[in-house]
């Protein structure tokens, strides 16, 4: 980093550090509900806190992410998913587990990368410039959603949960499926990722309620409100950045 970026880089420190407060007070302010309301049996195990740190972290990523310059968002997001996975894994929901592991976690490092280096770029003449996908990419993303769907559908029922229902296998495969291809879309920050990530989150949050991690469920509420809010954000970024484009092109 030079001196030119420093003033850029306390910036995206001093925002990073302010929606990590938030999600602590959120969470902090959740717990103390939680914990005392008299029909909610919570145990006390390496799950449970697990489930508390990973929702810190995990909430703290995604706010800092809504802005598409601050790449520092993704150490958090990288260690909060690296927590999910060993919770999922204790959970015995392994398809789960290795999602996190395999794709969450190197697709985040990727991201970091990524972003970082677009950040930190002293090239004025090269501006963020956030993209759609073309139609045919549009439809190959969703087109491998059903297979990866399809796939974690076939494992699950083979080898690592024969026995659960068709639902639970469907919906396994399906947050799968749309968790990699939302990681995948973020990493050259695509809109379009923001589609998938709300999917994912929505039918995360039925996982969740199915297998009663409360902490995870109020987690990946707020990841649909926010991931929502920052999907539409980007939208707006987007519509700003054609009409000065089109403006550009009339002069």
């Amino acid at each position: 980093m030079n001196e030119k970026n420093a003033p850029l880089v306390r910036g995206l420190k001093k925002e990073w550090r302010n929606n990590t407060l938030w999600s602590l007070l959120i969470y902090g302010v959740f717990f103390i509900v939680v914990t005392n309301l008299p029909f909610v049996t919570i145990s006390w195990d390496l799950k449970f806190y697990l489930s508390i740190a990973s929702s810190i972290l995990g909430t703290s990523y995604i706010l800092t992410i809504r802005d598409p310059k601050n790449y520092l968002g993704f150490i958090f997001g990288i260690t909060s998913s690296a927590l999910l996975g060993v919770q999922l894994w204790m959970l015995g929901t392994y398809d789960q587990s290795i999602l996190y592991f395999l794709v969450f976690v190197p697709f985040q490092m990727r991201s970091y990368l990524n972003w970082r280096k677009a950040a930190l770029s002293t090239e004025e003449e090269k501006p963020l410039v956030l993209h759609f996908l073309p139609l045919g990419k549009s439809l190959l993303a969703f087109g491998l959603v059903i297979l990866f769907t399809a796939i974690d559908y076939w494992v699950l029922d083979s080898y690592l949960m024969p026995e659960a229902s068709v639902f639970m296998k469907l919906l396994c495969g399906f947050v799968v499926g749309t968790a990699i291809i939302a990681n995948f879309l973020l990493i050259n920050r695509w809109v379009d990722s923001w589609i998938y990530w709300v999917v994912y989150s929505a039918a995360t949050v039925v996982y969740a309620v199915l297998l009663n991690i409360p902490f995870t469920i109020l987690l990946f509420i707020f990841f649909v409100i926010i991931n929502g809010s920052t999907g539409v954000k980007w939208i707006m970024m987007w519509r700003k950045q054609q009409k000065s484009r089109a403006i550009k092109k009339e002069l």
